[in-house]
């Protein structure tokens, strides 16, 4: 039994062994045959001026023409090399000629040349020198299986837009003979190959370039017919500063850009990428807000406070405001990153405004000054007639103040020109302000007391009304422009004038006094005479 399994298993052996061999498919040189041109145009002198279509076929209708002009040049294309297979390598290229000369006198000859980018470059001129002298023409074939005519050709180089056929025609006789060409072929040799697939795909932000074969854009996909056996290198383009590469997965692997996949079977290899973000930090360091527009979508920032933005694009350019008022004055950016700015930036017309672009994460400081400064303070019950506010004199609660801006002359004239800009009244308190006053030291502020809305009967102590000129300069509070009254009605709820009260009980209490002095005496006096 063992000796009649010995032959089987040698036999499955060889079968095993050989089956790959078998199965694959090995290289084998094809060629395209005699193709016809499908196109022309001259290309030195008037070229062959006579039928040049004629030369498209063999045979009827008859032959292109150039008659009596030596160096006259004409080009064919349109040729059909579309069955080669891709993946093929280029073995060689023959131009077939059917041609012959009215006459063979003298020295005649012809060129041939091709061209692998429409006629931009050209290979050597190669010659053929042999007269046929009349019709029935002579065939000529320049070139062959594996002649390539100097140059390495791909097959892309074989298309249409590409490939061209120059013939020449010379002759040194006078006058120049005439040259006739019934047919102008090509016929391409060449092998092929087994051809594996290899898909690439692009996830993420970077293109990939596919060996000499093309490339992937980034997020999209593509097949590639590759000869099996190759090695093909895949570079994922990371080199846009806000790509940036991840790693290969499929039948490739690693986290360098390059990599090298070897097509033994079709393969499907996937680059993965992603954008960088980074975060943005505003921060108002003073009285004005600011503005973040990122591609025309808006945010704020609240003067004094600070945010951060998060996850911003790489790339993305953020314009930032720093919004002046009035009484808000901006200074200077202060912006840190990778590409550290400081000082004032006039971008789009405004020192104020800046562009920031996210190429790394930044902190923005926008430093504002308040400019504007201010008047007040309080109107009160003078009760001691001491011109100051004392502990226990309270305010005057719903007094009218006007706030006047001088007219340069130093001297109030609520007649003249002196500008009324404000008007308020005075709290529980007795406190007023104005507020956000713009500095105006040259001519000044006047404040005045509406006397009619004061308590009946009241006196100022404290001087003027009004008080003025007033200097507020830049960021100024001026919070003594104070007035006292003194007056003989007590305010509700408390003891108001307790000295002035005094002064009106005096002569009461002097009477008082004498009254009891008197009846003591006569108290005395009646017991004295009892």
């Amino acid at each position: 039994m063992k000796k009649k399994m010995a032959p089987i298993i040698a036999l499955l052996l060889v079968v095993a062994i050989a089956a790959p061999l078998l199965s694959s498919t090995p290289a084998l040189a094809a060629d395209t045959g005699w193709t016809n041109a499908t196109n022309n145009t001259a290309q030195d002198g008037d070229g062959f001026e006579v039928n040049p279509t004629y030369a498209y076929l063999n045979g009827a209708p008859g032959a292109a023409a150039n008659l009596n002009g030596s160096d006259h040049s004409h080009r064919y294309w349109g040729y059909d090399f579309s069955g080669i297979p891709a993946g093929s390598d280029i073995d060689g290229i023959a131009v077939r000629l059917d041609w012959w000369l009215n006459s063979a006198t003298a020295y005649n000859y012809i060129g041939v040349r091709l061209s692998w980018d429409g006629g931009y470059n050209w290979t050597s001129e190669k010659l053929y020198t042999g007269e046929p002298t009349s019709d029935p023409e002579g065939t000529v074939i320049i070139g062959g299986a594996a002649d390539d005519w100097g140059h390495g050709w791909m097959l892309s180089e074989l298309s249409n837009a590409n490939f061209r056929v120059l013939v020449r025609c010379h002759s040194e006789a006078t006058p120049a003979r005439e040259f006739y060409f019934d047919w102008i072929a090509v016929n391409v040799t060449y092998t092929t190959h087994e051809m594996c697939n290899l898909t690439v795909n692009s996830n993420g932000c970077c293109p990939i370039t596919v060996g000499t074969m093309g490339s992937v854009n980034a997020n999209e996909s593509d097949t590639f017919e590759v000869v099996c056996g190759t090695n093909v290198t895949l570079v994922a383009d990371d080199s846009d500063p806000c790509c940036v590469f991840d790693y290969w997965s499929g039948d490739a692997s690693g986290t360098n850009p390059t990599v090298q996949v070897t097509m033994d079977g079709n393969k499907t290899v996937t680059g993965t990428c992603h954008w960088l973000t980074y975060n943005l930090t505003v921060e108002s360091d003073g009285c004005c807000p600011i503005t973040v527009e990122f591609d025309s979508t808006y945010e704020g920032v609240e003067a004094g406070e600070s945010e951060t933005f998060e996850d911003i694009p790489c790339g993305t350019n953020v314009t930032l405001t720093a919004n002046n008022s009035t009484c808000c004055q901006f200074d200077s950016w202060n912006v840190t990153g990778q590409f550290p700015v400081f000082g004032k930036i006039a971008v789009d017309g405004g020192e104020n405004i800046i562009e920031v672009t996210m190429d790394s994460n930044y902190t923005a400081v926008a430093y504002c000054n308040l400019i504007c400064g201010s008047i007040g303070n309080t109107i009160f019950y003078d009760n001691n007639n001491s011109g100051t506010q004392d502990p226990g004199e309270g305010g005057i609660q719903g007094v009218t103040v006007q706030l006047y801006k001088d007219d340069g002359n130093g001297v109030f004239n609520i007649e003249a020109t002196d500008e009324l800009i404000d008007e308020t009244t005075t709290d529980q308190d007795g406190k007023y302000e104005f507020p956000d006053l713009p500095p105006f030291c040259d001519q000044g502020y006047w404040v005045l007391v509406v006397e009619s809305t004061l308590p009946a009967g009241v006196t100022l102590t404290t001087g003027f009304n009004p008080i003025g000129p007033i200097c507020v300069a830049e960021g100024q509070s001026y919070d003594t422009a104070d007035f006292g009254y003194l007056g003989p009605t007590p305010p509700v709820g408390g003891e108001a004038y307790p000295i002035n009260k005094l002064a009106i009980l005096a002569p009461w209490i002097a009477l008082a006094a004498a009254v009891a002095v008197g009846i003591a005496i006569l108290a005395r006096r009646r017991r004295a005479q009892s």
